[in-house]
This record gives C-alpha cells, sequence and structure tokens, in this order.
C-alpha cells in the first residue's frame, strides 16, 4: 500500500511501500465508530481490507520511526494456522471473501474519486487462478473449486482484460489458456506436473 507523505521504515531505510499489518498503526477510534469500520468476516487479508477502508476516511495520517511494538510470530497462531490449512473449500472461501472486500472497497473508492479501483486489484485474480490451479492440483475432484473462482464476474473481467505477450513462456502460456477460458485443460496441465513430480521423489 502507498500512501501521500507517509513513509515507513524498515531495517533504517525509508520504503514507500507501506505493509497493511495492524500492528504498524494507532487508529482513531472516533472514525472507527463514526463509519462503522470493522474487519471483514476473512481469514486472510483482513487487516489490509480494514486499513484500506480507514485510510479512504481518515483526514491525515502521521509516521514516525520509533519501534513500539514487537510481532511475534507463534507456531499455533492465526498467521501459522492459515499457511498449515489446506483444505480446498476453506482456500476458496478465503478468496472469494478477499474479492468480495475489494468490490466493497472499489465502490468506497469511486465514491470519493471518481476512479476506477479494480485496475489495481485484477492482475491479482489472474494469479489468484494459476495459485488455486497448483493448489488444487493434488485432486482431480478439486477442479470444480477452481472452475467456481474462475467463473466469478470479476475473475472473469479480470481474464478478460489480460494482455498475452508474444514472448513464449510458461507464464504466458498460463495467461493464455485462462484468457481464453481453457480452464480444464490449465488445471490439468497442473495436476499432471504435479504428479510427475510425486513420481522423481519417489525414486
Amino acid at each position: 500500500m502507498s500512501l501521500n507523505g507517509l513513509v515507513d521504515f524498515q531495517n533504517g531505510k525509508p520504503d514507500k511501500r507501506i505493509g497493511a499489518q495492524m500492528w504498524k498503526f494507532i487508529f482513531r477510534k472516533s472514525v472507527i465508530d463514526r463509519y462503522h469500520l470493522r474487519f471483514p468476516p476473512i481469514r486472510v487479508g483482513e487487516d489490509f481490507m480494514f486499513l484500506s477502508n480507514f485510510v479512504m476516511y481518515s483526514q491525515s495520517i502521521c509516521s514516525i520511526r520509533e519501534c513500539l511494538y514487537t510481532y511475534i510470530v507463534t507456531e499455533h497462531g492465526l498467521w501459522m494456522s492459515n499457511l498449515r490449512n489446506k483444505e480446498s473449500i476453506v482456500t476458496l472461501q478465503n478468496k472469494i471473501d478477499a474479492l468480495q472486500c475489494r468490490e466493497y472497497l472499489g465502490k468506497i473508492y469511486k465514491e470519493k474519486t471518481g476512479k476506477e479501483l479494480f485496475p489495481l486489484y485484477a492482475g491479482s485474480c489472474v494469479l489468484s487462478c494459476c495459485q488455486l490451479a497448483m493448489m488444487f492440483s493434488n485432486k482431480l475432484s478439486d477442479y470444480t473449486y477452481f472452475r467456481v473462482y474462475c467463473g466469478l464476474p470479476q475473475v472473469s473481467k479480470s481474464l478478460k482484460a489480460c494482455i498475452v505477450s508474444d514472448k513464449i513462456s510458461s507464464r504466458m502460456l498460463a495467461i493464455w489458456l485462462l484468457k481464453h477460458h481453457c480452464f480444464r485443460t490449465y488445471f490439468f496441465m497442473n495436476w499432471t506436473f504435479n504428479f510427475i513430480r510425486k513420481l522423481r521423489k519417489r525414486k
């Protein structure tokens, strides 16, 4: 996230990219109460969604260089549980929830600026298609979950807007297949590669 006039300091070096982790900020409660801001009911990306919403309603933001908070990642914490959770339906639901939150933020953003937010996250929708194809390729039955995400209106719009380069590469092949709705071909291609990797590991 980039904010005008706000600089994030990491390892003593200024960085214009502001991370969305909640522990980096102190929030004015009056803003939260006035606009009824709440965390969305999702497990992944809820801090980014809340912060984006808060920023759009804030009049000013200030930053300091002092370190006032220590963030500790524990084995049984929520952050690690998200990484360990491999349930296909949970992964799909997280993606759908995040997409709905982006649409909600897009409406607010357009009301305040008159501009569309969609171009800023369209690329991540396409990358999510690739990610889900790889994650779900362990089970042929998970193709249904993959197809559900690819068929969502915002995802379909993102795939349609993709520009496929003339440069031949596995990445461009993936984008071409997705753009032309060859979902089954792309999914089974990932499944085949995954199956071959498993066979090699057994040797």
